[in-house]
């Protein structure tokens, strides 16, 4: 099922004051077939010029599927005009083997506090169309 995660929506109105980058709505299918691939979008932003994104990437350990995206803040003597640039990452992780998942977003911001959001995602397996596999699911309902 497609699911949408809506993080912030007008945070930066809200404090100004402590900028920080945003992440704001993360979307996945958190249920998929063995075999289908995993697609992720991620948007955010940053609150002022002051905010760079430098980047991301994506790694697999184990059962956790992780999407880093990096940003950082470089102070100026000049100030910070207050103006929203926005950022979207798209990633995939391909052939997922049945399986429970961790999908991890993890925000890399310093010098602030790293934002992490994590989230499971369910891969099932596939029955198959064999007459022994038929034959199996017929028995149950003798």
């Amino acid at each position: 099922m497609k699911k949408t995660v809506v993080l912030s929506i007008i945070a930066i109105l809200l404090a100004p004051v402590v900028s920080q980058a945003y992440l704001e709505t993360i979307e996945f299918d958190d249920t998929l077939v063995e075999g289908e691939s995993l697609f992720v979008v991620v948007t955010g932003y940053l609150p002022d010029l002051c905010w760079e994104y430098l980047g991301d990437s994506t790694n697999a350990y184990h059962q956790t599927l992780v999407v880093y995206i990096d940003t950082v803040e470089i102070p100026t003597d000049d100030g910070c005009p207050q103006v929203i640039v926005p950022y979207t990452v798209q990633a995939v992780f391909p052939d997922l083997a049945a399986d429970t998942y961790t999908l991890r977003i993890y925000e890399r911001r310093p010098p602030l506090t790293d934002s992490i959001q994590d989230f499971e995602i369910v891969v099932t397996g596939t029955v198959s169309n064999d007459s022994t596999a038929w034959g199996a699911i017929k028995a149950l309902y003798r």
